[in-house]
């Protein structure tokens, strides 16, 4: 060690690698923990137009959009669907993020607004989020529950 002042010493050796390895290790596990299933996130995946609605046509995308706070999970089976701009041919309105009870077996395709081809030509079109089995040989997803409590409150 060398002495810089009365009170202060630098510890003139590196660290052992052996620690930094230990120290790396620690953070990519700690955020795989925070960024897996645990976390509360809807499984998400494409929509599937053969098997929806038609969509539905817009003459602007949606604006854009708002952060919300997220609400203590009460109850570990939930997941966060997060809010999004929706619209039912009378214009975007906000629909605010809530914890659902995902039906199981299945994934979400979160609302989309995008251009599509169609026999008439490009148009600019929205569809709404939707839940779709993660199998093609599964039924209809039902639409999620709300939340429960967890038993015992």
């Amino acid at each position: 060690m060398t002495l810089l002042s009365r009170h202060c010493f630098v510890v003139s050796r590196a660290l052992p690698v052996r620690s930094l390895l230990l120290v790396g290790l620690l953070l990519t596990g700690t955020l795989l923990a925070a960024c897996s299933r645990s976390t509360g996130v809807a499984r998400m995946g494409p929509h599937i137009p053969d098997k929806e609605d038609k969509p539905i046509r817009v003459s602007a995308p949606p604006p854009p959009v708002k952060v919300e706070a997220i609400p203590l999970r009460r109850n570990n089976d939930c997941v966060f669907r997060d809010g999004a701009w929706v619209n039912d041919g009378s214009g975007w309105r906000w629909k605010k993020g809530e914890w659902v009870l995902p039906p199981l077996g299945c994934y979400y395709a979160p609302p989309q607004t995008a251009y599509e081809e169609f026999d008439i030509g490009t148009a600019l079109v929205h569809r709404p989020g939707v839940w779709h089995p993660r199998r093609k040989s599964d039924a209809e997803c039902p639409k999620p529950r709300e939340c429960p409590a967890p038993v015992g409150d």
